[in-house]
């Protein structure tokens, strides 16, 4: 969404730029250029998110329909088959539910660390030992508890409430 949306935002201040007879930005001029790549790579990891998605919520409705007509026929006859699809398809769901989440986390993860490291990159000598500095003060300054008690109380005493 963001891909688009910045796609989008440059693309207007272009336009609009060139219909007042100005030099469209030349990030915006950047970001048309090198935006629809990165957001056809994005978008279709997306779709391809949303076909899966799709195709496992159809199968599992569809196997529940198989299975509640099943159930509700006078005295059912035995059906193996249709046991076993119910448990690979309920399965099937259940690992790509928890695998999902996972792989998200991870994600969000990978991008939060290498956000870090490229604002970290992008500092100065100056600006990192002004950073390490404050760190320092800051560890040096919290009060540290003795083993086994809170870390909030430096005397080592529970709280009273």
């Amino acid at each position: 969404m963001d891909a688009a949306r910045l796609l989008v935002d440059s693309t207007n201040r272009s336009r609009k730029a060139i219909q007042r007879g100005v030099e469209p930005d030349p990030a915006d001029v950047d970001a048309i250029i090198s935006k629809p790549r990165r957001f056809l790579y994005r978008s279709t990891a997306a779709f391809l998110a949303v076909a899966v998605w799709v195709a496992v919520c159809t199968t599992l409705v569809v196997v529940q329909i198989d299975v509640l007509r099943w159930a509700a026929t006078n005295q059912p006859p035995k059906d193996p088959d249709l046991a076993r699809l119910s448990f690979y398809v309920a399965a099937g769901a259940v690992v790509l539910l928890v695998a999902e989440g996972v792989l998200r986390v991870l994600f969000q993860a990978g991008s939060s660390l290498s956000q870090a490291f490229r604002d970290y990159e992008s500092m100065t000598s100056e600006e990192r030992r002004t950073f390490y500095r404050a760190l320092g003060a800051r560890v040096a300054s919290t009060p540290t508890a003795p083993a086994g008690g809170d870390p909030a109380n430096s005397d080592g005493t529970a709280n009273s409430t």
